[in-house]
């Protein structure tokens, strides 16, 4: 039997410790406060900024290919952010999840959209693929930049970079990532949960 969404208050969230087994419903006020002043009172820059995702914003999880709740140990939306390391969380068939950028992008500074997902084992992988949109927003609206996937990763870690100053009606300033899981269940095994996010961010080539 397949499970609805759970949806929590954030303190209820926090003293979970953000890991919530099944269809989880994350969301995060954007409130500025002093600490976030300096991103965001940021002026368009002469040249690229890299930066990665420092903040969840909104955070749905899907279910596995069976329709059972994804593991509590996948599930922490918090383990997209910052710098690629050993966590990730992983989506859940049609599941999504939107970040912050800790610093903004602006138009014609010729950067890519960074998403890292991680796979276990060794390769050859069965495709899981993520669509990747931005915004100056948290709520939109959203521009489709492209879409990330494991197709071809090394050993545990796959990058994709999205150029951004092609996509048609780029935003001035991309601010928010959103990804959503668009993975064909049909090759995957019954444990399966869709794509895994290791970290989102700005790639300056």
């Amino acid at each position: 039997m397949t499970e609805g969404p759970q949806k929590f208050s954030r303190r209820e969230l926090l003293k979970r410790g953000a890991v919530v087994g099944g269809a989880v419903v994350w969301a995060t006020p954007v409130v500025q406060t002093l600490g976030m002043g300096r991103a965001f009172a940021a002026t368009p820059s002469d040249t690229c900024v890299a930066s990665w995702a420092d903040q969840v914003e909104g955070f749905t999880q899907g279910l596995t290919k069976t329709g059972n709740p994804v593991p509590a140990a996948r599930s922490n939306p918090a383990n997209s952010l910052n710098a690629p390391n050993t966590t990730f969380v992983s989506l859940g068939y049609g599941g999504e999840l939107i970040v912050r950028l800790a610093v903004p992008y602006y138009l014609t500074k010729n950067g890519e959209a960074v998403v890292v997902e991680t796979s276990g084992g060794l390769p050859p992988y069965v495709a899981e693929v993520a669509q990747v949109y931005v915004s100056g927003s948290a709520a939109g609206p959203w521009v489709l930049a492209g879409s990330a996937t494991n197709v071809n990763a090394a050993p545990n870690e796959k990058r994709s970079e999205i150029p951004l100053d092609t996509v048609p009606m780029l935003p001035a300033i991309v601010r928010y990532v959103r990804l959503v899981d668009v993975t064909n269940s049909g090759p995957h095994d019954n444990a399966s949960d869709g794509f895994d996010v290791n970290a989102v961010g700005i790639g300056c080539p």
